[in-house]
C-alpha cells in the first residue's frame, strides 16, 4: 500500500472471446494508465520480538496515523471485542473462531490482547468443547454452510453450550444463510449480535497484507485452469478478502486494472489472461455494496486501486513473493518522486 504512480499500456481485449460475462457494474471500472494509492490512515508500526504479534498500546496514541496493521488490531480488539460489552452481563466471554479467522487474529493481537478485552478462552469451532452455559460467546467466523450449521447446533435446543451468542462474520453472508438462522425460533433470543466484520486478510507488516492463496498460481494460470473447478472460487475469495481491506480503510478505491491482450485478432482471449479484470470487477462489486452496507464508508473514490498479475515484469516472474513485495514497494517509492 505504498504511495506512488505508475504507468503501464494496454492492448483491448479481442471481440472473439469466449469468456463468459462480467459482472455488473463493469462500466464503471476504468482500463488503468496512471494511478496513485493515497490512504488517509498509514503509522510506521513498533514490531514485537514475536513476529506475528501486534504493535504496542502506545504505538497508536501518538498521532491520527496509524498503521495498517494498527488499523485491523483495533478493529478486532475493539470494533468486534470490546462491542460486546455493552449488551452483556457475562464479565468473560468465550470466543470461537475457525482455522481461518484464527489466522487472521493471530497476524494482528496477542492473547494478552485478547483477554484484556474480556475473553477467558479461545476455542476451535470445530472442535468439541465443554458446555458452558453461564457464559456468553463472541462468534468469529466464516459466513459457510458448514460454519453455520456448526454455530446452530452450538445454540439451539434445550441446553445450549453458550448463554448468548455475539456473530461476527469475516465478510458478507449470503441471504439464504440468514433464513437458515432465522428459521430456528430457539436461537433467535440467544442472539446479541449479528454482524459482519468485512475483515478476511492478513498484515504482514504496516504497509502490507496478503490474502492467503498459496496456491494460487496453479488454481488461475496452469494450462488446465480453463476446466478447473477452483478458478472461480479462487477468484471470489481473492476479490473478497481484497475489498475487506478497504472496507477496513474506510477508503472507496477507484480500480484500474491490466485489460487483457492477445498475440493477435485470430488468438482467443482466455481466462487466464482475464484475471486482473476479473478481480477487479469483483472488488467493485463488493465495494458498491459497503457504500450502503458500511456506515461512514465513502461514496465517491479516495485513493487508487492497481490489479496486475506477475506477467507485467517477466524478468522478475521467477523470484518469491516477498523479493517481489520489496522491489515493487521500493520502485513505487521511488516513482512517486517523478510526478
Amino acid at each position: 500500500l505504498a504511495r506512488g504512480r505508475c504507468i503501464f499500456s494496454h492492448t483491448p481485449i479481442s471481440a472473439s472471446t469466449s469468456c463468459p460475462p462480467i459482472a455488473p457494474n463493469f462500466s464503471k471500472l476504468k482500463p488503468w494508465v496512471v494511478s496513485t494509492l493515497r490512504p488517509r490512515h498509514r503509522r510506521e508500526a513498533v514490531r514485537s520480538p514475536g513476529g506475528m504479534s501486534l504493535d504496542s498500546d502506545s504505538s497508536s496514541q501518538g498521532g491520527d496515523r496509524r498503521s495498517f496493521r494498527q488499523i485491523t488490531r483495533d478493529r478486532l480488539l475493539f470494533e468486534m471485542l470490546r462491542s460486546t460489552r455493552k449488551d452483556s452481563k457475562s464479565a468473560w466471554k468465550v470466543l470461537i473462531m475457525d482455522k481461518f479467522t484464527v489466522k487472521i487474529m493471530s497476524y494482528s493481537c496477542k492473547m494478552a490482547d485478547i483477554t484484556e478485552e474480556g475473553v477467558s478462552l479461545v476455542e476451535d469451532l470445530y472442535k468439541r468443547r465443554q458446555p458452558l452455559p453461564s457464559l456468553d460467546a463472541i462468534y468469529f467466523i466464516q459466513p459457510t454452510k458448514e460454519n453455520v450449521v456448526m454455530f446452530l447446533s452450538d445454540m439451539s435446543g434445550r441446553s445450549p453450550l453458550y448463554k448468548k451468542a455475539y456473530v461476527f462474520f469475516s465478510s458478507p453472508i449470503q441471504k439464504d444463510l440468514v433464513a437458515q438462522i432465522k428459521r430456528d425460533s430457539s436461537i433467535l433470543p440467544r442472539i446479541g449480535a449479528l454482524s459482519e466484520m468485512n475483515l478476511e486478510y492478513f498484515p504482514i507488516d504496516s504497509q502490507g497484507f496478503i490474502t492467503d492463496h498459496e496456491r494460487a498460481l496453479e488454481e488461475l494460470f496452469c494450462e488446465s485452469a480453463e476446466g478447473f473447478n477452483k478458478y472461480n472460487a479462487c477468484l471470489n475469495a481473492m476479490a473478497t478478502r481484497i475489498s475487506t481491506v478497504f472496507a477496513s480503510m474506510r477508503e472507496f478505491p477507484r480500480v484500474h486494472y491490466r485489460i487483457a491482450k492477445t498475440i493477435d485478432a485470430s488468438t482467443m482471449t482466455t481466462l487466464r489472461d482475464m484475471v486482473p479484470t476479473k478481480i477487479a470487477a469483483g472488488v467493485w462489486n463488493y465495494l458498491s455494496k459497503y457504500k450502503t452496507s458500511i456506515p461512514e464508508f465513502p461514496q465517491t473514490e479516495t485513493c487508487e486501486l492497481l490489479i496486475v498479475d506477475r506477467s507485467v515484469d517477466q524478468v522478475r516472474g521467477e523470484h518469491t513473493c516477498i523479493s517481489g513485495f520489496n522491489f515493487y514497494t521500493g520502485a513505487i517509492y521511488s516513482a512517486g518522486s517523478l510526478f
